[in-house]
Parts: C-alpha cells; structure tokens; sequence
C-alpha cells in the first residue's frame, strides 16, 4: 500500500500521484507498506438493525456508542433523522427524533428503539455515525 513521496528525508507528497517538473536531478522514492489483506473492522461493525423488512419500528443494537442515524428512501432525500445524545437536539428541516441516552462508555452495549410508523412503503437507507465519524449503511425495506 502506498505511504507517500521522499527525496533524502524529506516528505514530499502523500499523494500517490506527484507531478512536478524537474529542473535539475532528482532522486525520489516512493514508500509503500506491506497491507496484509485483512479487512480492519471499525466500531460500527458490531451495529445491527431489525427486523428487515419492518412496519412501525426498528431496534437498534449496538455494543458502542452512535452518533446519529439519518434515513434516507431510495432517492437519497433525508425522511428522518435521530439523533442519540444527552438533551441537545440538531435542528434540520425534516423530521428530528432525539433519543436521551445514559453517557455509557464505549464498551457498553446500546440498545434503542426507532419510531417509523410515518414512513411510507419503500425501499430506505439508514446511515449510522458514531462519535468518531464512521458511517455504516444498512438497507432496509418497510
């Protein structure tokens, strides 16, 4: 996997692509790292929404803290958004639900409850944040 651009012990650039017009000699290096193959599992990945399809609400299971799930149908346009926070509310111009949660540490385990009996029929993507700005999507039909 690429790292970056050096020239002696010089950074150059981080980008994998370096353009630049030489004037004189130079002597570059490109530094990669050994990438295993694994795939690095983030904190969201123990998220889990059911049930599938569902009709008017969805658990919310998680073993870390979220942020906030907004819901989208299948045009990409905001239907809903909750936030999980202690009392603060994040106004937008659709429908806000804020949920007050415990301040529980990461390693506690989560479990909330969504409203979506004023959601039509359809197709919908719950996009899941949590307080480190990771984003997870689930697919989820009602």
């Amino acid at each position: 996997m690429f790292v970056s651009w050096t020239e002696g012990s010089n950074m150059v650039s981080e980008d994998a692509e370096y353009n630049f017009t030489a004037e004189r000699d130079r002597n570059l290096t490109a530094n990669f790292k050994e990438d295993d193959g694994s795939v690095r599992a983030n904190a969201l990945s123990s998220v889990v929404l059911y049930p599938n399809p569902f009709t008017n609400e969805i658990f919310v299971n998680s073993e870390h803290p979220i942020k906030s799930i907004e819901i989208t149908n299948a045009f990409g346009q905001k239907v809903k958004e909750v936030v999980f926070n202690e009392n603060k509310t994040i106004e937008t111009n659709k429908t806000i639900e804020t949920i007050e949660t415990e301040n529980k540490p990461e390693t506690s385990n989560s479990k909330q409850t969504i409203e979506t009996s004023t959601l039509s029929s359809g197709v919908y993507f719950f996009i899941i944040e949590n307080n480190k700005g990771e984003k997870l999507v689930h697919k989820m039909v009602k």
